[in-house]
């Protein structure tokens, strides 16, 4: 038995070796092929290296992409969620790939019960500064988090903006708050 674990350590050990020396040089479906297999190993260093691989702006866009995902819907421990829920928030107020961005902003309302990630999502969705599509999908990731007294809070800051208010109403009425209004009790 424990050859085996030996030699998942060694392939572990062997992929990532290899992802990082030939980095620079590397295609993204080859980096795709290593994340891919590095996903099917049971190891506390393939979490450690995904996050690594989605905070890189200098990782393919695609690679990014992929590794998101695979945090976004792969089955986390608890310790684990919480470290990628702060690597998609520091994806989500700082990348400079508009599309990274987006799509990190969305996955943060998988991670709702992580502390600090609503907050994070209010100051998208409330700043007028940033992209509409930016501001709706914190948004729409607040609203997915349901009628917690955070989210709650936030879309009532929302209801006097131009532009969300009316969505923000929506949903405070969908969840049946009382007095939809934009008073924090």
């Amino acid at each position: 038995m424990g050859n085996a674990d030996d030699s998942m350590a060694d392939d572990v050990e062997r992929l990532i070796h290899g992802y990082t020396v030939r980095k620079a040089s590397a295609s993204s479906a080859w980096k795709l092929g290593v994340v891919m297999d590095l996903e099917r190993l049971r190891d506390d260093r393939v979490m450690a290296f995904l996050l690594a691989v989605l905070e890189d702006h200098r990782e393919p866009t695609d690679v990014r992409i992929h590794v998101l995902n695979r945090i976004r819907h792969g089955g986390l421990a608890p310790d684990d969620r919480a470290r990628a829920a702060e690597a998609i928030m520091r994806l989500s107020m700082h990348d400079s790939t508009p599309e990274v961005r987006m799509r990190a902003v969305v996955a943060l309302g998988d991670f709702a019960d992580v502390a600090e990630v609503v907050g994070v999502l209010g100051r998208i969705a409330l700043d007028q500064a940033e992209a509409l599509d930016l501001r709706y999908g914190a948004y729409t990731s607040v609203e997915q988090c349901g009628p917690t007294p955070e989210s709650i809070a936030l879309l009532r800051r929302l209801l006097d903006d131009e532009t969300l208010g009316r969505t923000a109403r929506s949903a405070l009425v969908a969840w049946r708050v009382p007095e939809a209004t934009t008073d924090d009790d």
